[in-house]
């Protein structure tokens, strides 16, 4: 299956080390911790960025790379996006938390927690909690796929995929990323081509237009193909075809990378 473009940037940034030492000994036992970047891109091929010799220039990725690690022989957990992006947070093969795929849509429980009675954690650790505990502020930006607790008017969870448009936006989601190591988060909770077709920061939904009101109110029912948003072009709707999808009423998916990137910078 192919996916649309999306990046799935992780930023782990420094929590207040003191770089000023008195010392040598308090260099060792006080070491200034680097900034890590995490980048995901789906149906990005290793020869595509410039670095690995690909044609299209990349200049901004070459510079991270001259500056980090270059992973020549690295492989993926499955050749899908959803179960390598579980991989990657938790170390684990997909099937650990019972799932082949890990986690899809926000239907499904969180990836993290499924199975985590069968952990010593009683939960599937994932490397936010890990860098937690060595002192960094975490942060999550981008497509999710990993699941979560979503609640219709009734307060009642979902858990049937054709019952996500019925979803009460102004409960927001539940056991997120902020329960598995993130002190941060923002994005979408499937993906631009799955529902529902919305922003969410830390738990709670987030109106494009910081004018409307983070409820029902400010979203509508969208069905298969194309949409006008502003003065922005067409956004495209590919998976609401027999079951209406619930959205932000202001949903432009070719806008995502941007508002992305603007909340991540």
């Amino acid at each position: 299956m192919k996916f649309n473009f999306s990046i799935l940037l992780l930023l782990l940034n420094l929590f207040g080390i003191n770089s000023k030492v008195s010392s040598q000994e308090q260099k060792l036992d006080h070491p200034e911790k680097p900034n890590v970047v995490f980048i995901l891109a789906d149906d990005v091929g290793y020869g595509d960025i410039g670095v690995y010799g690909g044609k299209v220039p990349t200049p901004n990725i070459d510079s991270l790379a001259q500056q980090g690690m270059l992973f020549t022989d690295a492989h993926s957990p499955a050749a899908l996006c959803a179960p390598s992006r579980y991989s990657l947070l938790t170390g684990s093969y997909p099937y650990r938390n019972g799932r082949p795929g890990g986690s899809w849509d926000v239907n499904n429980s969180s990836a993290f927690s499924v199975n985590g009675d069968r952990t010593e954690a009683g939960r599937h650790i994932t490397v936010g909690e890990i860098m937690q505990n060595a002192g960094y502020r975490t942060a999550f930006f981008g497509k999710m796929h990993l699941g979560g607790d979503v609640y219709n008017e009734n307060g009642e969870v979902i858990r049937e995929k054709n019952k996500l448009n019925t979803m009460d936006f102004s409960r927001g989601v539940g056991d997120g990323l902020n329960e598995h190591g993130f002190d941060y988060w923002l994005g979408l909770l499937s993906g631009i081509q799955h529902e529902p077709y919305a922003y969410f920061e830390n738990g709670n939904y987030k109106p494009i237009d910081p004018e409307d009101p983070a409820d029902n109110s400010s979203t509508h029912l969208l069905k298969n193909g194309f949409y006008k948003v502003s003065e922005n072009g067409l956004s495209e709707i590919v998976e609401a075809g027999r079951v209406p999808a619930r959205a932000d009423i202001n949903y432009d998916s070719s806008q995502a990378g941007i508002i992305l990137n603007l909340s991540s910078g």
